[in-house]
């Protein structure tokens, strides 16, 4: 008769084991730079216990660990899905277990630890207390709802949140005024006064925000838009207007681009002349005439393309005789 560990897949187990190792050090490693990093800018060295698991937390969610957790729950092991009241503990034990599966001898530090999972949960139950308050007498959580803007001036809605169970009404700062936030506390206060609820109120301190500087224009960019069926066939092509420079104006007429070239150019475009080019991803693209009037051209494109002023054409004559190519080096677009 097979006993349970001689069912086991204990080579589907090693690489996991290996894997298990290698984020124990990672998360071991951070979690130390992150703390050396906080003894510089304080003026103690000394910390409690829940500083470093808390450091070596952030350093375990930094990781994807969702096929770490798959292959974990397949063999039966703990996820690290509830790990965050002990780290170091949780992991620890399921490196021990898998080693004491493969007949292996753990890692001398695989043995040290913060906290164990019980004091982590106390400790945890005993913070989240005295930031939150103690948990509502008929749930063990609590439920914080994020303030809209209306909240300032919309007292039937923040007294609606208190007594339907809101016991933290969070404001996020990264939003709004001081004015506002101050009139948002005022009503949370006068709610939860009226209603004999307790509420807290947190005050999310927007963070850093990127300062370049002035950044300056980059080309302007036109898609010429085409309509495909479902077999991938042009049903509309793309349209833009060619009119000379002397006679451009920054706009869209109607539905339909323009773009301009100088005169001389311009008087050269022939019906079923085409205009190639290199759109702005790089892609080859080709412009056919149309029509043309004295002022106006009209072409079009069975592709989809981005153009920019920096767009170089080539013009190629309908006329095969004529070998000649004219190559047009820029445009101007609204």
């Amino acid at each position: 008769m097979n006993t349970p560990a001689a069912c086991l897949d204990k080579t589907a187990m090693r690489p996991l084991l290996a894997q298990l190792l290698t984020l124990h050090k990672h998360v071991c490693e951070h979690a130390e730079a992150r703390v050396a990093i906080y003894r510089k800018t304080n003026l103690t060295t000394e910390f409690p216990d829940g500083v470093l698991n808390l450091a070596r937390y952030l350093a375990l969610r930094s990781h994807d660990l969702r096929s770490l957790q798959d292959a974990l729950s397949k063999h039966g092991f703990s996820s690290l899905g509830r790990s965050e009241a002990s780290i170091s503990d949780n992991l620890n034990q399921v490196i021990n277990l898998l080693c004491c599966l493969l007949d292996e001898i753990p890692p001398e530090d695989i043995s040290k630890q913060v906290l164990s999972a019980e004091a982590g949960r106390i400790k945890l139950t005993q913070n989240t207390a005295t930031l939150l308050g103690e948990p509502p007498i008929n749930r063990g959580v609590h439920i914080m709802v994020t303030l809209p803007s209306e909240a300032r001036y919309d007292y039937p809605l923040v007294k609606s949140l208190v007594e339907a169970g809101m016991s933290c009404a969070r404001i996020n700062c990264a939003h709004d005024t001081k004015k506002a936030w101050a009139e948002m506390v005022k009503n949370v206060r006068r709610a939860a006064k009226e209603a004999s609820l307790p509420c807290r109120i947190m005050m999310d301190l927007a963070g850093q925000k990127i300062r370049t500087g002035p950044i300056e224009a980059g080309p302007k960019v036109h898609h010429i838009k085409v309509s495909y069926d479902e077999f991938g066939e042009t049903l509309i092509p793309g349209q833009i207007q060619i009119i000379t420079k002397s006679t451009f104006s920054p706009s869209v007429n109607g539905n339909v681009f323009q773009i301009a070239f100088d005169d001389d150019i311009h008087a050269q475009l022939g019906i079923n002349d085409t205009l190639e080019f290199k759109d702005n991803r790089g892609k080859h693209r080709q412009l056919l005439i149309t029509s043309r009037d004295d002022n106006c051209v009209l072409a079009c494109s069975l592709r989809g393309a981005y153009i920019t002023d920096k767009t170089h054409f080539k013009l190629n004559k309908r006329n095969k005789r004529n070998k000649k190519n004219n190559h047009l080096r820029k445009i101007t677009i609204s």
